[in-house]
């Protein structure tokens, strides 16, 4: 190999005096940083869906098997209901750029194993080039999101559902926080909040019972009508979420309770009324499939 093939790239970020080629210190000197910050001698991989990793982990004996101790003991503990831990995260992407090491696995199997789990580890110069998705919500990785929202006074929730669909409802409110802060204290920024958690195909409607009983309007009774005068400071927050799953509706409904006392205002209190789809003969028929015995859940 030939001095100028040796010499680091990074000496083309150099004043051009820099650049001889009579001397090849400089240029051989460089080349241990640029083996250092572009991985070019350590190939490894970034892991972008922990969640499915260990769910594929878990039946790959053969890649599990080469795991320490600890790392083992790690997956055998996560709760499959939970997002992986960041202590379970960090062993994983040890445990994979180990066996790249170590020549026990090769890069691209282990990449073409896990195709929506894994990327091949980017060098500095390839981050540098995309250095502006770090600071866009929708482009960001998962990794980065919780830095991200601090910048926005943001704390993100890490509960499964807010990391699902490579933690889409995240990147949302990260996106729309900042108008958001500015109606905090208001229901029409309470509603916009929920919206970003339930989803926009979701009807929610919030009722202050300002309004006298009107036919046709407001006069259905303890939905959005109330017989004689209203209370003061106080509303009805109603929606239909379609989740035959009762396990699953009682975590929606806690979680849109923490979304309305951390947005309400201050001196008002309220009641949530979830809707649920309820038996009909050839459209909602099947127990714990598409129906809910009862029909409604209320929260006050």
């Amino acid at each position: 190999m030939s001095n100028k093939e040796n010499r680091s790239k990074f000496l083309q970020y150099l004043p051009e005096v820099y650049q001889t080629e009579d001397d090849p210190f400089l240029g051989n000197f460089l080349k241990a940083f640029e083996n250092i910050l572009s991985y070019y001698s350590l190939p490894g991989v970034d892991i972008k869906d922990p969640a499915s990793l260990v769910i594929k982990l878990l039946d790959n004996k053969d890649i599990l098997s080469q795991f320490s101790e600890e790392t083992q003991q790690l997956l055998n503990e996560h709760n499959s209901l939970s997002s992986p831990s960041e202590a379970l995260v960090s062993a994983l992407a040890g445990e994979l750029n180990n066996q790249v090491a170590k020549s026990i696995y090769d890069i691209d199997i282990l990449v073409k194993a896990f195709p929506d789990e894994i990327v091949k580890r980017k060098g500095i110069e390839e981050i540098l080039d995309q250095i502006h998705d770090y600071f866009d919500p929708g482009e960001t990785p998962p990794e980065f999101l919780s830095w991200l929202a601090g910048w926005m006074a943001l704390t993100l929730k890490e509960e499964k559902d807010w990391n699902s669909n490579n933690s889409r409802k995240k990147r949302d409110l990260i996106a729309r926080i900042i108008p958001l802060y500015q109606k905090r204290g208001t229901l029409e920024g309470m509603k916009e909040y929920i919206r970003i958690y339930v989803g926009e195909d979701v009807k929610i409607s919030i009722y202050e019972f300002l309004d006298p009983f009107q036919v046709g309007v407001a006069s259905t009774v303890g939905v959005n009508s109330l017989i004689g005068d209203g209370r003061p400071y106080y509303f009805q927050v109603y929606m239909e979420l379609p989740i035959p799953d009762p396990v699953l509706l009682d975590k929606k409904r806690r979680a849109i309770i923490d979304i309305i006392n951390q947005e309400k205002p201050a001196h008002t209190y309220y009641m949530l009324i979830i809707q649920v789809p309820t038996m009909q003969i050839a459209y909602h028929s099947t127990v714990g499939v598409d129906t809910l015995l009862g029909g409604r859940l209320s929260e006050k």
